[in-house]
């Protein structure tokens, strides 16, 4: 994916906390990412593709970005300052990089895994051979990591 990546950039990520700065949930900060999510989806596209607990990792088109940034109130946390955009990132886990998952169709199977894998749903992929369903594993990481 990262050819494809820096060839073919959509959109992009961002992240914005969602715990004030003692650590507790913020119903603030969370209604403050509802409330631009909605405003960036009347300028372009824009979700939720991250829950990181404490943060999330919006993703969107570039109209959407805009929004977004405009949309979230700026937050310090130390010296790090938000919405925080990750540069290189395309907008994972959502619609928009469908085409990145037709490419990636095109390229050739997976081999089992070396190593035990466990995925971002805490599935276990076993290593070798025929204890792993790499058939199984490859729709996972095209369509369920780089689409939803």
């Amino acid at each position: 994916t990262g050819g494809w990546q820096r060839r073919h950039t959509v959109g992009g990520q961002l992240v914005y906390p969602t715990q004030d700065e003692g650590w507790t949930p913020s119903g603030e900060l969370r209604a403050a990412v509802d409330g631009a999510l909605r405003e960036a989806n009347s300028a372009g596209y824009a979700a939720l593709s991250i829950d990181l607990g404490g943060a999330v990792v919006l993703a969107a088109d570039e109209p959407g970005l805009t929004s977004l940034k405009a949309a979230l109130p700026p937050v310090a946390r130390g010296r790090t300052r938000f919405p925080l955009s990750l540069p290189g990132h395309s907008a994972f886990h959502t619609p928009l990089m469908a085409p990145m998952a037709a490419e990636l169709e095109q390229t050739p199977p997976f081999a089992p895994p070396t190593s035990p894998l466990v995925d971002g749903s805490g599935r276990l992929w076993p290593a070798g051979g025929e204890a792993c369903d790499v058939a199984a594993l490859r729709e996972y990481t095209i369509h369920e990591q780089v689409v939803a």
